[in-house]
Parts: C-alpha cells; sequence; structure tokens
C-alpha cells in the first residue's frame, strides 16, 4: 500500500513546483467490463501521476514477451521499459450481480500492495467517487504508516539499550536474515505465477482460456470495439428478380446463386491515439464483394452468358459505448451494387441493374461470452440510380425503396485474430409509374440473400 503513498508524498511536492508528476502504468485490466474499470482508474491517477495506460503498457508487455499476472521481476522489467516508478495491475471477478475489483500493486521493486473494492457497475458515479475516495484514503494512511516506520528504528535503539548492548549488532544481523527468509517465502507465490503464466499461455495456444472468469487476452471489449479491423474472406449469394403484372404474359423472373470473394473493415483514428477522447468513436467503414464465376443461361440456346456482379459501400460512422463491452454505431455510406450481363454472347430478357444510394443506418455489437460477440446491422437504401431497369426502352420510371441488413457472430482468435460468419439481406422494391408496353408490369422485387465467412485482424 506504499505505492499511493509515493504517489500522494510526490503529488503534494508537485504542487509546491519542486518535483514533477511521479510515472506510472496500469496494465489491462483482466475481467468483465475491464476496459471501463481501466479507464476510471487511469482517471484518478491522472490528478496525481503522468499515466502511461493500458493500451500502451500492453504493447510493452508485448515485447517483453511478458502476459497475464505479473510478479516483481516481471513488473521490473516492464518499469526499466516504461520508465515508470508504479506499476498498477487489476482483475475482476464477478458473483452475482456484484463486482470486485483486485488491484497489485508494484512500486519501485517491492513487494506488491494488494487491495480490493466490491461495486455493481463501473458506469455509475458513485464507482468513480469510490475509486478516488480509495485512492485518497490509502494514500493518507500509508503516508502515517512511513512515517510510523521512520520512528521504528528510533525506538527499537532505545528499548534495547536496556538489554545487552552487544547484542545489538547481533539482533541488526539477524534483521536482514529474516528478510530473506521473507523473500523466500515470496519466491513459491512467484513461481506460482509464473506456472501460472505458463498455464495461460499452453491454454491460449489449445484456444482455451483461463480459469478466471474471462482474461485479458480473451475479453470481448477489444473485439467489440477494436480501434481497426480488417477482414477477408468468402461469401456465397442467391439473387432473385420477380416482376408484379397485370397479363400472363409478363418477362420470367431470374434467379442465380454464386461463391464471392470479400474484403472490408474499419478505421477509428482518434482511437489510435486517446480511446476515451470525444472523437473516438467517428470512424470510416468500407466494404467490397465480387461474384466469381457466375453466368446465365440464355433461354433456347446452350450458351451461358457471363453476369458481372458485385457490391461497395463506403462511409462514416460514430461509435458509441453502451454497458461494458457493447456499442451502437449511427452512420452513413454511399452503396453500389450491380449485376449486368454480357449481352455480347446472347439476348437476355431481363433488365440490368446498377444501382447506387446513400445508405443511413445503425449497428449494435455486444458481447455474448469473453470470446464471442454478436452484431447487427440494417440501412434504409435512399435510391439515386437504378441502372437499365428504369430507362424507357425496359420497364420506366419508379418509385424506388431498398432496405439491407446484415447479423452474424464474431469469434475471437486471439487479441489480434477472430473470424466473422454472418448472414445478409437486401430487398430493393419498384413501383412503376404506368404499365410497361402491352406486358403489364407494374412493380418489381430484387432480392438478395448472402452468408459470408472473414477472418479478421484486429488492432
Amino acid at each position: 500500500m506504499r505505492w499511493f503513498a509515493v504517489i500522494v508524498f510526490v503529488s503534494l511536492v508537485t504542487s509546491s513546483a519542486v518535483l514533477a508528476k511521479p510515472k506510472a502504468g496500469v496494465t489491462p485490466v483482466s475481467g468483465v467490463g475491464g476496459d471501463k474499470v481501466g479507464t476510471v482508474l487511469v482517471e484518478a491517477l491522472e490528478d496525481s501521476t503522468t499515466v502511461v495506460g493500458p493500451r500502451e503498457v500492453e504493447k510493452a508487455m508485448d515485447k517483453l514477451g511478458l502476459s497475464g499476472e505479473l510478479d516483481a521481476k516481471d513488473v521490473k522489467k516492464l518499469q526499466k521499459k516504461l520508465g515508470t516508478t508504479v506499476v498498477v495491475q487489476g482483475k475482476v471477478a464477478k458473483a452475482g450481480k456484484k463486482h470486485t475489483l483486485t488491484l497489485g500493486v508494484f512500486v519501485r521493486g517491492k513487494k506488491p500492495t494488494e487491495l480490493t473494492l466490491q461495486y455493481k457497475s463501473a458506469s455509475s458515479v458513485k464507482f468513480r467517487e469510490d475509486v478516488k475516495e480509495l485512492v485518497q484514503q490509502i494514500a493518507m494512511a500509508d503516508a502515517k504508516d512511513e512515517d510510523d516506520d521512520d520512528d521504528k528504528p528510533k525506538r527499537k535503539p532505545s528499548d534495547d539499550d536496556d538489554d545487552k548492548p552487544k547484542r545489538k549488532p547481533k539482533d541488526d544481523d539477524d534483521k536482514p536474515k529474516i528478510k530473506p527468509k521473507a523473500d523466500d517465502d515470496d519466491k513459491p507465490k512467484r513461481v506460482a505465477r509464473d506456472d501460472d503464466d505458463d498455464a495461460r499461455k499452453r491454454r491460449r495456444k489449445r484456444g482455451g482460456g483461463d480459469d478466471d472468469e474471462s482474461s485479458v487476452r480473451a475479453a470481448p471489449n477489444p473485439l467489440m470495439r477494436a480501434a481497426l479491423r480488417v477482414d477477408a474472406g468468402g461469401s456465397f449469394g442467391v439473387r432473385r428478380l420477380t416482376y408484379d403484372t397485370t397479363t400472363t404474359g409478363g418477362p420470367p423472373p431470374v434467379g442465380t446463386g454464386a461463391g464471392g470473394a470479400r474484403i472490408e473493415g474499419e478505421l477509428y483514428p482518434f482511437a489510435l491515439g486517446d480511446p476515451k477522447s470525444a472523437l473516438a468513436g467517428l470512424g470510416v467503414t468500407g466494404e467490397y464483394d465480387k461474384t466469381v464465376g457466375l453466368t446465365i443461361r440464355a433461354p433456347g440456346t446452350t450458351t451461358d452468358v457471363s453476369i458481372d456482379q458485385g457490391h461497395y459501400a463506403l462511409g462514416a460512422r460514430y461509435r458509441i459505448g453502451v454497458g461494458e463491452g457493447s456499442s451502437v454505431a449511427l452512420g452513413v455510406a454511399y452503396a453500389r451494387r450491380h449485376y449486368i450481363a454480357d449481352r455480347t454472347m446472347a439476348q437476355l430478357d431481363l433488365p440490368d441493374v446498377d444501382y447506387t444510394a446513400v445508405a443511413p443506418g445503425i449497428g449494435f455489437r455486444a458481447p455474448a461470452t469473453p470470446s464471442i460477440g454478436v452484431f447487427a446491422n440494417a440501412d434504409v437504401l435512399l435510391m439515386l440510380s437504378t441502372g437499365q431497369i428504369q430507362e424507357r426502352t425496359s420497364y420506366g420510371p419508379a418509385d424506388v425503396f431498398g432496405v439491407a441488413a446484415d447479423a452474424g457472430v464474431d469469434v475471437a482468435l486471439s487479441k489480434s485474430l477472430a473470424l466473422r460468419f454472418a448472414a445478409e439481406y437486401s430487398q430493393i422494391n419498384f413501383t412503376f409509374k404506368k404499365p410497361a408496353g402491352n406486358r403489364g408490369v407494374t412493380g418489381a422485387t430484387d432480392r438478395s440473400i448472402g452468408l459470408a465467412a472473414t477472418l479478421a485482424v484486429l488492432y
């Protein structure tokens, strides 16, 4: 508990412009809601220290090959790497509706001090006040303890003066011997910690998790709120175009299905620098999918006509954290989707479409388990153009409206890799302003259903 005393002491000296603020590193807090707890802890320490946040500390740990719970030897390496005098590591355990925050604090190579705090919600004002009050109370108590420690050596000699003076040095000599014994007592604990780290590493290699409810590596929050994500993989889609007619001689429906290649990504540039800033939720998104080898047989022939089918979208969004690990995103994108036949090969009784639209939308993500998250997105397609289908030589002007949605699961393989499985749906409805020619077409529905599987790189 001396570390808080050191922090408060140095901060008081800072106020008199004698010394600069000490430097403290906060490791990623493991457990449910660890990200949010870490943010509150950093805010509580910033008043009296220069804080190196969890993201930067985790990078340093990775470079040093450190993971899981750190022992004193690991902390010394980390302190040297970061240039800090204090390292704080924490974990959150949940029992029913209550959470317990346990902090281990290392100061200048001394044995760690452990402290705990129970709370219901890390989002509450009470929790933030309790953390700050805890910091202040412990700092005051430790400052008194240090004063008492300074007084004890003076009292001991005075007490020992009544005894044999010659034995005082022997007693003093015994004290160092007692300290190594305390260190020896610590050694089994350190070995156990090292074993725990090794066990965690082995479990991660096998794809398993820690025995704790969740860990830094398996926490859902980085998966749900990554600052950078790039996905690549495959897709399969089925498209069907049907018509509403007033006669029996309408055009035939169109149906196709084929696989494709997919790449998509999202970037929140301000979150890379300061995840707590108001601009951290502002990001850009992009997606591109291209069908491979799609053809359609021309009626009455043996000719397979190639179809160019694909879609892409580019937009901006603002992501808002909700609860512990969940988020809601609001945004708008420019989207294009096309289905164009190679008519140099044969004549087809179907119109080409080349949709462009402005697509405002909403998305939601939430953790299901420490390593699995669910997501859903919905967009409204405000059509700008539709291509040949609305030309006067085809079916003419129409009122057009569309929607698109997707949902699925993310499965974390590690802190930087994940699999995504998604189901997608889009529908565009046409209401033609007057029947086209003598075929009596009054409306059309262009519907697409697809599946996608991608591998994501996260940061």
